[in-house]
C-alpha cells in the first residue's frame, strides 16, 4: 500500500473509523490500566510514533486497503495455493467457516477460502494470542474474536452478533492444534453458534501450514511450499441436536481430509 503512494514502506499509518479504534483500544487498556496510566500510555504511544517516523515519507492508508494487501508477504514466500470448492462460500450474508487446526498460521491461511468470494474472515482464537505483545495488536486491529476458555459465553455472543450482521467468521472446532494432523474431537460450539445466528457452516480443510510452524516441530519459512484448502458444501444446523450435528460435521471434514 505504501509503494502505491510512492512512499517508503517502513512506516504506515492506518486510518480506521474512530469508533473502531476507541472501542477496541478502550477494551484493551481498561483491563490493564487505570484512567491516568491509560491516558499517559496513549500520549507516550503517539509521541513515539511521531518521533519514529520523523524524517520519513508517511503514507496514510485506509484500514481496509491495508487488509487487502496482507497477502503480499505471503506470496513473497513463493508459496503455491491449491484452492478447491471455494464457490461454496456465499458472497453475502453471515457464514461460519469451520477449519481444521494443524499449525499456528491457520488463522491467516484459513481466510483464503473466502477470498474468491470477496470476503474477509474474523477468526475465533484463544485469549493467549491476544495477550501476546506481537500477535495481540494484530489480532485486535483485525477484529478477530478473543476466546476466553473460562468465560466462553462472551465470545459466543460476539460471534453470533458478527454473523447476524452478515460477516464471515472462522472457527476451529477442535479448539487446539492436532499434533497427529488427524482431526481431534470437535467441540459443539460451531454448531451452536451457527444455529443461534441462523447461518450455514462451511467446512474447510487446510493442509500445508503445519510445514511452517506447528507444535513440536522447528519453524520452516523457506520458499516453495504448497498450501491447499478444500471447501465443502454448507451445512445448516438447527441446534436441535448439537452433539449429533457436530458428529456429522466432523465426519464430513474427516472425509475431506482423507481426500486432501
Amino acid at each position: 500500500a505504501a509503494l502505491r503512494c510512492d512512499a517508503q514502506p517502513g512506516y504506515v499509518t492506518m486510518l480506521r473509523p474512530v469508533t473502531e479504534v476507541v472501542g477496541s483500544k478502550q477494551r484493551y487498556y481498561d483491563a490493564r490500566f487505570g484512567e491516568v496510566n491509560r491516558t499517559a500510555a496513549w500520549v507516550n504511544m503517539m509521541l513515539h510514533c511521531e518521533r519514529a517516523t520523523r524524517g520519513f515519507d508517511r503514507a496514510f492508508v485506509r484500514y481496509h486497503d491495508l487488509l487487502d494487501d496482507w497477502t503480499v508477504p505471503v506470496f513473497g514466500l513463493g508459496q503455491r495455493f491449491d484452492l478447491t470448492g471455494t464457490e461454496h462460500v456465499p458472497r453475502r450474508g453471515g457464514v461460519l467457516l469451520a477449519v481444521n487446526h494443524v499449525g499456528y498460521m491457520d488463522f491467516i491461511y484459513g481466510g483464503l477460502a473466502a477470498n474468491p468470494s470477496g470476503r474477509k474472515v474474523r477468526f475465533m482464537a484463544k485469549r493467549e494470542i491476544f495477550d501476546h505483545p506481537v500477535t495481540g495488536p494484530v489480532m485486535r486491529s483485525m477484529h478477530h474474536i478473543e476466546v476466553d476458555r473460562g468465560e466462553g459465553l462472551a465470545s459466543f455472543h460476539t460471534a453470533v452478533d458478527y454473523l447476524r450482521r452478515g460477516e464471515a467468521v472462522g472457527i476451529f472446532p477442535e479448539a487446539t492444534i492436532s499434533r497427529s494432523m488427524d482431526l481431534k474431537e470437535f467441540k459443539t460450539g460451531a454448531v451452536r453458534i451457527a444455529a443461534q445466528a441462523g447461518v450455514p457452516i462451511v467446512p474447510v480443510i487446510l493442509w500445508g501450514t503445519q510445514r511452517m510452524m506447528t507444535k513440536d516441530h522447528p519453524r520452516d519459512f523457506s520458499r516453495g511450499k504448497t498450501i491447499s484448502l478444500t471447501v465443502g458444501e454448507p451445512m445448516h444446523p438447527d441446534g436441535s441436536d448439537p452433539v449429533g450435528q457436530t458428529a456429522q460435521l466432523r465426519e464430513r471434514m474427516s472425509s475431506m481430509l482423507d481426500d486432501a
